[in-house]
């Protein structure tokens, strides 16, 4: 069938979704629910069996009891990808372009999307996104750019890889609130142009910025130039007055668009920060990342100091 969803995605009622990917962590259970409140009928489908992914499924219940969700679980039939009107995968699915189901989808011209392109699509202002991305610290230095916005009296919501889905939030997204996105590879594989659906839309941010790059999830790329190719669409849909903010290690690396204006931050810059509370030359290193990237939307670099100082760090790491 020729699906009937523009791009940027619009869900409208009785669209029928097809989520491919629960998850064991719940990660497909917020864009169902966004989905089945702007008027979609969705199939949640997933390889593990209901035994397996009984907790995160408790969250859905109220939906499956109504009838608004299906589930297809222990397995995927193609039919479900073929006859949707979207479909919706987890970018935990490695090769998604050597996926027999999300082919069959594109070949029957059904578009296929994810969380992350959903709500690219739909906040107010790219040019206020501050999206972070990086082999190893994407996570801290995430986190420190949010918890010193808001310490600066910034309005700001942090979501993506780290933070969670803002789509429940996007009615309370203003155009003047600062976003703070943590994208992984796989995300921004999907924020690609062209990926998914051929008028998918390329997406870039305001401000990125990119901690490393190192050989990382060579499972799902296949490749590292995969994976680096990835990451680099964090610049590539770039455009003026646009800005990147990239660790010194990246000077060679990072793909010249000619879009945007760079900062390259050396780790000796974190000698100019106050002590931290949490350990390591590495987050002073993610703190210098971070202290660059704020100077960038506008906050002082004392209030920023301050602010950094005050950070406690993320559960689960050092």
């Amino acid at each position: 069938m020729t699906a009937h969803n523009p791009f940027p995605t619009r869900i409208a009622p009785g669209t029928k979704a097809t989520v491919m990917g629960l998850g064991r962590f719940g990660g497909g259970a917020a864009v169902t629910r966004w989905l089945v409140q702007q008027g979609a009928t969705v199939l949640l489908t997933d390889l593990e069996p209901a035994s397996a992914l009984a907790e995160p499924l408790e969250p859905l219940q109220d939906l499956i009891t109504q009838g608004r969700v299906t589930l297809r679980l222990g397995g995927h039939d193609p039919a479900d990808f073929t006859s949707a009107h979207l479909v919706v995968a987890n970018p935990a699915v490695p090769k998604p372009w050597n996926n027999p189901f999300l082919s069959a989808a594109i070949a029957a011209g059904v578009p296929v999307t994810t969380e992350i392109r959903l709500l690219t699509e739909r906040l107010p202002d790219r040019r206020r996104v501050v999206a972070i991305t990086g082999s190893v610290g994407k996570s801290t230095t995430s986190a420190m750019i949010h918890h010193a916005l808001c310490a600066t009296g910034v309005t700001a919501q942090f979501g993506g890889n780290i933070g969670g889905s803002l789509l429940p939030a996007l009615s309370s997204i203003a155009p003047s609130h600062t976003v703070v996105l943590e994208l992984s590879s796989a995300m921004l594989h999907w924020l690609s142009q062209g990926v998914g659906h051929p008028a998918a839309p390329g997406w870039s941010p305001g401000l990125a910025v990119i901690t490393n790059i190192a050989a990382n999830h060579i499972d799902w790329h296949a490749t590292f130039d995969h994976y680096s190719t990835s990451k680099a669409h964090i610049l590539r849909h770039q455009q003026p007055p646009d800005a990147a903010i990239l660790h010194h290690s990246l000077d060679n690396w990072a793909p010249s668009t000619g879009q945007q204006s760079r900062r390259f931050v050396h780790d000796s810059e974190s000698a100019a920060l106050p002590p931290l509370a949490i350990p390591g030359s590495h987050n002073r290193s993610n703190a210098a990342i971070a202290l660059a990237a704020l100077e960038a939307v506008g906050v002082p670099r004392s209030d920023v100091a301050r602010a950094l100082a005050t950070f406690p760090g993320i559960p689960d790491r050092l």
